[in-house]
């Protein structure tokens, strides 16, 4: 130390890490199938219908790889398993690019969504959490950042790559490039733990006590948390904005031409969402830390409802913009919102098991997202029916975590 400053603490290595390996998350993202959706359908001859039923029960099928990887984060750590992650995540990259029919895609959309949608962003989430503690909001909103940057620049590098090489070997380039950075930033960056360099979370002097404002007891056998009534008052509001997201980013080029808009206005409907969504998560650690978990939540859901109401309304490129910032807004607050939650009722200890479960019940409720969207399409050659839902569901997940006034006493 020179003129008796600190060392910057290690931990900020690890949220560069963690920014990384959110933006590593990209290929099996909602945001990024909406994009390959087109050309995977020509040239698969599938229908509309049948890629959402695919897109389901792969997003189904990878919640329980989810549930088994954070038991894997609690007994190897985060290093380990991150080896195994970017192997999969080549593996699942290369098995699009060989995809021919309904079963083999099925295969590989399943392991891409596993590792996209949980592995990567959980490891880093969890990752994050370990290495802080009074500062953990603010960690995770830069850590958060990585998906919202993939949100932004993935889908038109993926746009010009298609037109360039074809969605084939797209997958494969971005999926190899990808794995290959997640073993180096592992082998060069990443520690599970500052205990494991003789730190403390946050680079404090000794150990901090958790800050567990309303800390939840945890039954520690196999399926522990899942008979908790806590859990699921916890997880079920987290699992809205990503079933309502995924099935309007999911279906967003038909939605926006059903309304006469332009496949341009879907394109930058993506970056304008992009753009809130980077500010909401960069402001979510201090909406957190200021009014709590509970009321950034509800926030976050009244975005939501406003994001539905434009979406039911939207027939100009002025809604559409409106739209976009309103789920960008509550996208954000929520990525934050759904790393902190967890840590912040059930400490370090057993994180990845916990953060493991709620992550495999947000799979299934993105996973299930597109089908209402493309059934009700079907039925009724509209998608006002399909709009609906989504509205009614938001609203629904906003009145009831909504705090109640208490009765003064007489």
């Amino acid at each position: 130390m020179r003129g008796g400053q600190r060392p910057i603490f290690y931990g900020y290595a690890i949220v560069a890490a963690a920014f990384v390996l959110t933006l590593a998350s990209g290929p099996g993202q909602s945001f990024a199938f909406s994009v390959f959706q087109p050309e995977i359908l020509k040239d698969t001859g599938l229908s509309a219908t049948s890629f959402s039923l695919i897109y389901a029960l792969g997003s189904g099928f990878s919640a329980f790889l989810i549930f088994i990887l954070g038991r894997c984060l609690d007994r190897f750590g985060a290093r380990a398993s991150l080896v195994v992650i970017a192997i999969l995540l080549f593996v699942a990259s290369l098995g699009m690019a060989l995809a021919t029919g309904f079963l083999s895609l099925l295969l590989a959309l399943a392991l891409l969504r596993a590792i996209g949608q949980g592995c990567l962003p959980t490891t880093a989430s969890v990752l994050t959490s370990q290495w802080f503690v009074t500062r953990r909001g603010f960690a995770l909103s830069l850590g958060t950042m990585g998906v919202v940057t993939a949100n932004a620049i993935l889908p038109p590098i993926a746009h010009h790559l298609i037109g360039s090489i074809g969605w084939r070997a797209t997958y494969l380039w971005i999926g190899g490039v990808l794995s290959i950075a997640i073993l180096l930033l592992t082998w060069l960056v990443i520690r599970n733990r500052p205990e494991d360099l003789g730190l403390h979370p946050d680079g404090a002097a000794e150990a901090l006590p958790e800050l567990n404002e309303e800390s939840a007891p945890r039954d520690r056998s196999k399926f522990g948390v899942w008979k908790t009534g806590r859990f699921w008052a916890l997880v079920l509001p987290l699992c809205v904005p990503p079933f309502v997201a995924t099935a309007a980013m999911f279906h967003q080029v038909s939605l926006f031409e059903a309304q006469g808009l332009s496949a341009r206005d879907s394109a930058y409907a993506f970056s304008y969402l992009a753009l809130a969504a980077a500010c909401s998560t960069l402001t979510a650690g201090w909406l957190l830390d200021k009014i709590g978990v509970r009321n950034t939540t509800i926030l976050m859901l009244l975005f939501l409802v406003g994001a539905a109401a434009l979406l039911a309304a939207m027939n100009s490129p002025a809604l559409a913009l409106l739209y976009s910032l309103c789920l960008g807004s509550s996208l954000g607050l929520w990525a934050v919102t759904n790393s902190i939650t967890w840590p912040h009722y059930y400490g370090r200890d057993g994180l990845g098991a916990v953060q493991g479960s709620a992550t495999t019940i947000l799979l299934i409720a993105s996973a299930i997202a597109p089908l209402p969207i493309a059934y009700l399409h079907a039925a009724f050659h509209s998608h006002r029916a399909g709009i609906g839902v989504l509205l009614a569901v938001a609203v629904l997940a906003a009145g009831i975590t909504a705090p109640r006034r208490r009765k003064k006493p007489a």
